[in-house]
């Protein structure tokens, strides 16, 4: 009788028992934790170097495109309109010039300043070839730009139309 019982007790037990305990849903939850936390690691790991390489390449873009409208303006010119003094270009009413990281266009009639382009580090020209006249005649420019821990550097060289 008293085996009756308590059959019959554990009967009713198992019956009310078809769910999980709060201990096997906090084990879950834990491994669940420890498999989603290296993958979750890796992804802001992997997501903040695209972020890093996606800046670098905006700068990159942004010098590359000034250093092309910096040389169309150059190859326009007449050899006669371009002076360089150190490292200032002056194009008829015009100076171009690095200041403080910022590549400056002043007109030199009205002193308007124009920023072309921010973030540079260097700019330097070199290697200018003269005419008989003492016109330029072609030299060298070499720009760059400072993105944390690496240096960017843009090299051309160009040669200015005659008369």
């Amino acid at each position: 009788m008293f085996s009756k019982l308590i059959k019959k007790k554990l009967k009713k037990f198992n019956i009310n028992t078809c769910g999980y305990t709060l201990i096997e849903l906090v084990i879950v939850i834990a491994l669940i934790g420890l498999v989603a936390a290296p993958m979750m690691m890796s992804f802001t790991t992997g997501y903040k170097l695209f972020q890093t390489e996606n800046s670098s390449n905006d700068k990159i873009s942004e010098l590359r495109s000034f250093v092309s409208e910096f040389d169309s303006i150059i190859r326009k010119a007449d050899r006669k309109d371009i002076f360089v003094v150190g490292n200032i270009v002056t194009i008829k009413n015009n100076k171009y010039y690095l200041e403080n990281g910022d590549f400056i266009q002043e007109n030199t009639l009205n002193n308007e300043k124009r920023v072309m382009t921010t973030s540079i580090k260097s700019f330097k020209i070199d290697n200018q070839v003269i005419d008989e006249n003492g016109n330029l005649v072609s030299a060298d420019i070499s720009i760059s730009i400072d993105d944390k821990d690496k240096d960017f550097v843009i090299n051309t060289s160009f040669y200015i139309r005659g008369d």
